[in-house]
């Protein structure tokens, strides 16, 4: 079974929701009411759930182009990468 290298997608969406999403780590946080050190270890590789990512789901607010954004990099893990 293949399966994802979470700190290099952790790195991604960190990347998504810096460039994509213009969020600072302080406003995703409040955003969700989750720690900052919850994120911190996500988007670092020390933390994984299916939570975080519906995160970066929800920040997208329904937005088309953000929400394609998102599942390429998505996919694009879960399609290259053959660790966990």
């Amino acid at each position: 079974m293949e399966q994802v290298n979470i700190f290099s997608l952790g790195r991604r969406l960190q990347a998504f929701r810096v460039d994509a999403l213009d969020m600072t780590q302080k406003d995703f946080v409040e955003m969700f009411d989750v720690n900052d050190k919850t994120l911190s270890a996500f988007e670092n590789g020390r933390a994984n759930s299916i939570h975080h990512i519906a995160m970066y789901v929800r920040a997208c607010n329904n937005d088309a182009k953000l929400l394609a954004e998102l599942s390429e990099i998505l996919i694009s893990k879960l399609q290259h990468e053959d660790t966990f």
